[in-house]
């Protein structure tokens, strides 16, 4: 049941992600992903600035929070679909087009499902591995789902295969799961581009 309702919403994302994909960007210059498609200038941007450790550092150190940012990305063959929930309740989802939407956090189903998404994302930092403060932050290939997870003590991420994500006895599944009660949350709570 549940791995049926994940491979639905997952699905339903991803078929967002195409159809933004097929409206044009009107950057000039984007980069191609690893997940196919092009990257559009912005998105780049914004994912950016949710891995940089420099990110609101003083607000972030004020407010005690373990995981400054939980990112749950899943790549196309047409792009990749970036959900960002960040410590202070700011939740977003960008799509590699340049489409998404953008603080989503406003709505309070959707800051809870954040909050769940980043607390399960703590309980699982066991299962990533740290990457050096600078990157590389690679994006997820087609078909798989790359996780990033930003603290104090440095950022952690983790990629798999979605197929195996939907599986109860992945170590990440439950991540996974929360991830996608995001989704829902900002697919339910908020107007879609």
């Amino acid at each position: 049941m549940v791995r049926d309702a994940c491979i639905l919403a997952a699905s339903a994302l991803l078929i967002s992600c195409a159809a933004c994909q097929a409206q044009p960007a009107k950057d000039t210059a984007p980069a191609t992903a690893a997940a196919g498609g092009e990257m559009a200038p912005a998105y780049l941007g914004l994912r950016a600035m949710a891995l940089s450790p420099e990110l609101d550092a003083v607000r972030v150190a004020e407010s005690g929070a373990p995981v400054q940012v939980a990112l749950m990305e899943l790549g196309t063959d047409e792009g990749v679909a970036t959900i960002a929930a960040f410590e202070d309740g700011s939740t977003s989802i960008y799509y590699s087009s340049g489409g998404g939407i953008i603080g989503a956090g406003s709505h309070e189903p959707v800051r809870r499902a954040a909050a769940a998404f980043r607390q399960r994302a703590e309980a699982s930092a066991g299962a990533f591995t740290p990457v050096g403060p600078t990157g590389p932050f690679p994006l997820p290939k087609p078909d798989r789902v790359r996780f990033y997870l930003r603290t104090a003590a440095g950022t952690r991420t983790a990629e798999v295969e979605l197929e195996a994500l939907v599986s109860d006895t992945h170590p990440l599944h439950r991540l996974f799961v929360a991830g996608m009660e995001v989704i829902t949350a900002v697919r339910t709570h908020t107007p879609q581009p």
